[in-house]
């Protein structure tokens, strides 16, 4: 792990209990903040995180990393990180508790296994939708779902209820360097270009278009 300050470190382990907790096992290692109401609160602290590690020329590839989107930023902490401060965190609490639990057999490889399975599925799902004609697909990125879908009401034009439903993914944009390697590798299909949309509502996930050749 990163060598820093122990309060940075009590503030980086705070952020993995509060914000992602236990999802950290299933590889996810991000937040997602909406623009408005109390969220502002928490893009700005975790703004005044990350200039903290700068300052002490801790790279945000090695602590975490901000990206905006049309209507909030992610916040993603690097996975090894996020895995060393579990490892204290679950042995701490064994501690206190009185019982003995081995933190790296609970968390493992699982982080980096789910990651690539994810992966896997994308360019699955992406094949398949190629083969069906469809060159810009609409799916949902950075899942904090365990199942693979992501739905919620919405409204049509006409005012009437309706149903949005987006496949998703515990992938990150910066995954898709990968994810292109194994499309031209099984399916040679190349990603011509990829757009952020927005945080969904349900606050589970961000919109992507993803164009292909």
């Amino acid at each position: 792990m990163v060598k820093m300050s122990n309060e940075l470190k009590n503030e980086f382990a705070s952020v993995l209990v509060n914000d992602i907790g236990t999802k950290v096992i299933d590889g996810i290692t991000y937040v997602l903040f909406l623009n408005a109401g109390a969220d502002s609160d928490e893009i700005k602290r975790y703004g005044e995180l990350i200039k903290k590690a700068d300052n002490l020329g801790i790279s945000r590839q090695e602590a975490i990393s901000a990206f905006k989107v049309a209507n909030g930023c992610i916040f993603d902490m690097n996975m090894q990180l996020a895995k060393q401060l579990s490892y204290g965190i679950i042995a701490n609490a064994a501690t206190k508790e009185g019982v003995t639990l081995d933190s790296y057999d609970m968390v493992k490889n699982g982080p980096e296994q789910r990651r690539e399975d994810d992966i896997q599925k994308l360019a699955e799902y992406l094949n398949k939708e190629h083969k069906n004609g469809k060159r810009e697909i609409q799916l949902a990125l950075y899942s904090r779902n365990k199942v693979d879908k992501i739905e919620f009401a919405a409204k049509r034009s006409n005012n009437s209820d309706a149903k949005v439903i987006y496949q998703a993914f515990a992938v990150r944009h910066w995954d898709l360097n990968r994810i292109g390697d194994v499309l031209r590798q099984k399916y040679n299909i190349s990603i011509k270009d990829i757009k952020a949309g927005e945080i969904l509502p349900t606050k589970t996930g961000v919109r992507f278009c993803i164009s292909l050749n």
